[in-house]
């Protein structure tokens, strides 16, 4: 069980029962859902339970960021461990439009990325963003953060007829 408290935010492992009516609003927002390049669509708590379903057994771990003392639903963090090549890649949403994107992200990911290197001795962390995630790329542009490449038209633009790059980043641990 992953429980990791920081002065503001509590991250927990989530499990299905865990879903909230917060993170069901992301997936129908379409504002977030643009950045992350998927189509907004109307979902039940029901369905994200099977996606997580579906991600434990694909050894997913999804992450929940709660803002404490409210417990406030803020984000999730998505990672899929390698544990031949000791590294994870991470998926991060954050309800920017709500809260302080940059703020939560300096203060989760050092004892996120700590706690996952010693549970799962991890040696490396990648991040791998569409272009149209423009708060994540310019937070990990500015952090400590190595940019490792842009995969050329790498994706289907999820709204569009066209297809959109990828761009890497990677920390070593």
């Amino acid at each position: 069980m992953i429980k990791i408290q920081t002065q503001n935010y509590d991250l927990l492992l989530l499990r299905p029962g865990m879903v909230t009516d917060a993170w069901v609003s992301w997936v129908s927002n379409s504002a977030l859902m643009r950045q992350v390049n998927a189509r907004p669509r109307k979902v039940t708590k029901a369905d994200i339970q099977n996606f997580m379903l579906d991600a434990t057994a694909k050894q997913r771990a999804v992450i929940g960021v709660f803002s404490r003392p409210q417990g406030t639903h803020v984000g999730i963090c998505e990672i899929l461990f390698d544990q031949i090549h000791r590294n994870m890649n991470l998926e991060i949403l954050i309800d920017f439009k709500t809260y302080n994107f940059k703020a939560i992200m300096d203060e989760i990911l050092p004892p996120l990325l700590s706690e996952l290197k010693s549970r799962f001795k991890a040696e490396k962390a990648a991040i791998v963003a569409p272009e149209t995630y423009k708060v994540l790329l310019a937070y990990l542009a500015e952090s400590t953060w190595r940019y490792e490449g842009t995969m050329q038209s790498e994706l289907p633009h999820a709204t569009e007829n066209r297809r959109i790059n990828t761009v890497q980043f990677g920390l070593i641990l």
